[in-house]
């Protein structure tokens, strides 16, 4: 991770395989010999029931900014289901 960047994640809908519902999420990133400039990281999110075809900013329910900065000091735990209240207290602790 100390060599990446992550560009974009995708959170798809829980039923896009047929018969299945797991959720899914595409992490898309760039190698580098060194870290990145590059700190905000754009976070597609899908509701979990949506019907789609194709993956573009016109039909996800949200697009979110992440600050990959907070990331490494968490041990590169990625949580993009959290909202900014609970965000906000687990900083805290």
């Amino acid at each position: 991770m100390k060599q990446t960047t992550i560009t974009k994640i995708v959170r798809l809908p829980d039923d896009v395989f047929d018969g299945v519902k797991i959720e899914i999420v595409i992490l898309i990133y760039r190698k580098s010999k060194e870290r990145s400039k590059l700190k905000e990281c754009e976070v597609y999110l899908y509701s979990r029931n949506a019907k789609i075809n194709s993956i573009n900013e016109n039909n996800c329910s949200n697009i979110i900014q992440y600050n990959q900065n907070k990331w490494e000091l968490n041990d590169y735990a990625i949580n993009i289901s959290i909202n900014k209240m609970s965000k906000t207290i687990l900083e805290k602790i």
